[in-house]
């Protein structure tokens, strides 16, 4: 048990809301970020960022997807929490990342998302990558957080919930 300094001055954490959309060929969309990695090939991640203070988990998803692909989704489902460890090197606080439900695309409609222009200094590139190939893109602790949301996703999603209330009703809702 912590003491109640915890209450007197909260842990700082990052809560990262990002979004997993797969096409018709099962592909995942990445993006690459401008700010780190630049000179790898590797360093690609799923489209998303970092809730502000007081946003709701899917609004912070919702509006990530929408700025960094042009993409608008109703998000309600999470597929995966994940619990980040501080970095000393960069300074970033602990986090946890939620991968949220961002559902499937046809192939037609997936080859029109493109890289919104606003999204330029934020963003070199975005692309869709086969789930076998992600190693090849992302770094091993991305890979593996891909992988496990996408076999999550066949059998399992959890909604997402606000004081209690689920965002999209559920068997049993009213």
């Amino acid at each position: 048990m912590h003491a109640d300094t915890d209450t007197k001055m909260p842990p700082r954490r990052r809560h990262g809301c990002v979004v997993l959309i797969t096409d018709d060929d099962h592909r995942i969309l990445l993006v690459k970020p401008t700010y780190k990695h630049q000179d790898e090939e590797r360093g690609w991640q799923l489209p998303g960022g970092h809730a502000h203070a007081n946003e709701p988990i899917a609004e912070a998803g919702e509006r990530e997807l929408l700025e960094e692909t042009g993409l608008s989704r109703t998000l309600t489902h999470v597929l995966l929490v994940d619990q980040v460890p501080a970095n000393p090197e960069t300074g970033s606080a602990e986090g946890v990342n939620f991968v949220l439900e961002g559902g499937y695309l046809t192939s037609d409609e997936a080859n029109r998302v493109t890289l919104p222009p606003s999204a330029a200094h934020e963003l070199s590139a975005l692309k869709w990558v086969d789930l076998g190939e992600l190693d090849a893109h992302t770094f091993p602790y991305q890979a593996r957080r891909i992988r496990a949301a996408a076999a999550h996703r066949a059998f399992l999603s959890m909604p997402l919930y606000e004081s209690g209330v689920p965002l999209a009703p559920g068997p049993g809702s009213e």
